[in-house]
């Protein structure tokens, strides 16, 4: 019955490597935005020259001509303020920042309310939840007993800091193993940050005790 298995096995795995080898992409998949190549395409003509500042607002403000439509009026400093504390840390302004905010006339106002929110530690702590959703982070398991992940938290703060500390993209990628779920238990003493994101994480049976999950330092 073995070799049944066997001849079974092999005649999927062949049939899985013809197909791998005979497949083939339509124009429109090659086409696919994620896959063509960078390029820096020519600016739009827009009717509004005055309202477009950057090479983003020429963007916008092709697609509004194209419809025939409008820019919304300039915001108040206070909606703006508003606007960016609620976007950056997910928290309204204080009365001190609004009143600091009404009451600075320099011309550089708005950048010193982004530099300072960039700069705060909220910051991190907002936009790394993305990142995490994407890694499906979470305390426990979630499964069955859902028993908790006793230094998952570990990961968690490294995420947070990478972005408060304006870490590339691509340097928290190299640190962090495929699975996208990686943690060391023991940090090293010499680069606690660096390394924590090149470990594993292994899920025990479910019939274990309360360690549900162990932490490997490899």
């Amino acid at each position: 019955m073995r070799y049944v298995y066997v001849l079974v096995g092999v005649s999927l795995a062949t049939l899985g490597l013809y197909a791998a080898e005979t497949k083939t992409f339509t124009t429109a998949q090659r086409n696919f935005w994620s896959f063509r190549p960078l390029s820096k395409p020519a600016l739009p003509t827009v009717k509004n020259h005055s309202w477009s500042t950057n090479p983003i607002d020429a963007l916008i403000a092709a697609k509004l001509d194209e419809k025939n439509l409008q820019p919304n009026p300039p915001a108040d400093k206070l909606t703006l303020l508003r606007r960016a504390t609620l976007d950056m840390t997910g928290l309204p302004p204080t009365q001190d920042e609004i009143q600091k905010f009404l009451n600075d006339k320099s011309p550089n106002a708005w950048e010193t309310v982004v530099d300072r929110l960039l700069a705060s530690p909220q910051y991190g702590e907002r936009w790394a939840r993305h990142w995490l959703d994407v890694a499906r982070y979470a305390d426990s398991n979630g499964f069955k007993a859902d028993e908790t992940r006793p230094n998952i938290w570990r990961y968690r703060d490294y995420v947070i800091k990478a972005f408060n500390d304006d870490k590339p993209t691509t340097a928290s990628s190299r640190s962090r193993s495929p699975a996208m779920n990686c943690i060391r238990a023991i940090p090293k003493p010499s680069s606690p940050w660096d390394s924590t994101g090149n470990g594993s994480m292994r899920p025990t049976p479910p019939t274990s005790s309360s360690a549900a999950t162990r932490l490997s330092t490899t």
